[in-house]
């Protein structure tokens, strides 16, 4: 095995460390393998010296140290002026969201309208086909090509009212969550 494999498959078995562990532990080894070298081993015999790269990367990966824990988060106490702030605040807080909120339920009246359209759009196509399997009984060939064309039109509107009542619920769901995100920002702290 040449130096180069040797330090390419212990770099791929370290992958779980820092760069810069990674880089200290190859240069470790290059400089151990080009010293060995340098006493008069051939590249293949200094490799075979410094043991498989499993090895080393297991004995690496057991001297290096585990970095402590972060300490637990500073709890603090609440104080006066945050306190009187927030109850000074609260009603222009409430007035806010409310608006929000009102802006999402008339954002959400488009979907609705557009649902509520497909149904009468099909409504009306089941109307047609029962109106023409009425007239066709009662021998009004006239009317029951109405109610045929009434039938299509239902179908063909209720098709693409479908597709577009899909698209437009979509698109209000996706404006809905970057409102609400955008509602919530402002109120947070910096760092949180």
């Amino acid at each position: 095995m040449t130096k180069a494999d040797f330090l390419n498959a212990l770099a791929h078995r370290l992958g779980a460390l820092s760069e810069i562990d990674i880089a200290r532990s190859l240069d470790y080894y290059e400089e151990m393998i080009d010293d060995r070298m340098d006493d008069g081993m051939t590249e293949e015999e200094a490799v075979a010296a410094a043991g498989s790269p499993e090895d080393a990367a297991r004995e690496i990966l057991l001297n290096i140290p585990i970095p402590p824990p972060d300490p637990a988060p500073v709890k603090r106490k609440p104080d006066g002026r945050r306190i009187f702030l927030l109850i000074l605040a609260s009603p222009f807080l409430l007035v806010y969201f409310a608006l929000v909120l009102c802006l999402l339920v008339v954002l959400w009246c488009i979907p609705i309208v557009f649902w509520a359209l497909f149904v009468s759009a099909a409504a009306a196509a089941v109307g047609g086909i029962i109106a023409g399997v009425a007239s066709i009984a009662e021998g009004n060939l006239m009317y029951a090509a109405f109610y045929l064309g009434v039938t299509l039109a239902g179908i063909g509107l209720a098709v693409l009212l479908l597709f577009a009542s899909a698209a437009v619920t979509k698109a209000i769901a996706r404006l809905t969550a970057i409102i609400a995100r955008g509602a919530v920002s402002p109120l947070r702290r910096k760092g949180a």
